[in-house]
């Protein structure tokens, strides 16, 4: 999990609707997008968090430009059991999946969707007091990528940050066989690619700088993955 800082000020459109008063956290957020008015809405507001989030997932990192999976607007807590965060700003994210199927369930990934459409996350059972937003300025330091590419809670951590990790871990199924492994193979091919520049160290230094800046506003797949590896602690 990457962190992420939105904007000083929420969207125009976005800060209109913050005036008026929430009753129907459910209606009111589907009457938000609905129509022509709320493709408006939702563009813009798509199109600011894009730019803040540069182009990764809020949790999972990958990126949000890949063709097969899309992405929706996230609450990152619960919009039902906190009515006023409905259209707040700062609750709002970009999560990975448009609808939740876009990957199936096979005997090989049973549950392969993660993130916002997660099964616990999307039926908000999980404890927000635990949960690790990727709005917390230290959310990065609660996790540890391991070379088969898991993700465990870092071994820097007390009892209780551990159980935030693992608990957001769990919530999120950021260990779904799909992400395991595409991390995994992030890991490996970097890897390879540093064992054959470490002799060459300024050839080296600008790899690392490459590979974890922008490139047009956007950051790779997976870039606190890529950081754990190549600027190591």
């Amino acid at each position: 999990m990457k962190y992420f800082s939105h904007e000083d000020q929420a969207p125009l459109l976005l800060g209109k609707r913050q005036l008026k008063p929430v009753d129907n956290p459910g209606g009111a957020w589907r009457n938000y997008k609905k129509g022509e008015r709320g493709r408006g809405r939702v563009h813009e507001l798509t199109t600011n968090l894009l730019v803040c989030q540069k182009s990764l997932c809020a949790y999972c990192e990958i990126s949000l430009l890949h063709p097969q999976l899309g992405f929706h607007i996230e609450h990152i807590l619960s919009k039902s059991l906190n009515p006023e965060l409905t259209f707040e700003y700062k609750n709002l994210m970009l999560s990975c999946f448009k609808g939740g199927g876009e990957v199936p369930a096979s005997e090989e990934d049973p549950y392969p969707v993660s993130c916002g459409h997660a099964l616990l996350k999307s039926s908000n059972e999980f404890d927000e007091a635990l949960f690790i937003r990727p709005t917390e300025a230290d959310c990065e330091r609660y996790f540890f990528y391991e070379l088969d590419g898991e993700i465990v809670p870092h071994d820097n951590l007390n009892a209780q940050e551990s159980e935030r990790a693992q608990h957001t871990i769990d919530v999120l199924n950021l260990n779904c066989r799909r992400l395991k492994r595409l991390r995994g193979d992030v890991i490996d091919q970097l890897s390879r690619l540093s064992a054959e520049l470490v002799k060459q160290p300024e050839q080296l230094q600008f790899f690392i700088q490459q590979e974890l800046s922008a490139r047009e506003g956007a950051l790779v797949s997976f870039w606190t993955t890529r950081k754990q590896l190549l600027i190591p602690d």
